[in-house]
């Protein structure tokens, strides 16, 4: 996500200091996913809780996929 959004400081390769990013926002395309444990990027709704989110570290790997945001505890602009 750092090398994503252009952000220098490692301290954000911690995902709990992406709460501290930007500023609060609601879900929309753009904005920054925080969960306990892993971050993404939203990119699209899909439906209900369902966004395509890209994120790094999915499994391993980056990947942009479905993913529902249930559990989120944070999202940031």
């Amino acid at each position: 996500m750092r090398h994503l959004l252009g952000v220098t400081d490692r301290a954000f390769n911690r995902d709990a200091e992406w709460l501290h990013y930007g500023h609060p926002t609601e879900p929309r395309p753009g904005a920054v996913v925080v969960w306990p444990h892993h971050v993404g990027k939203l990119v699209a709704h899909v439906k209900g809780p369902i966004w395509v989110v890209h994120s790094g570290n999915d499994g391993h790997a980056v990947k942009t996929r479905p993913r529902s945001i249930a559990g989120a505890i944070g999202f940031r602009a």
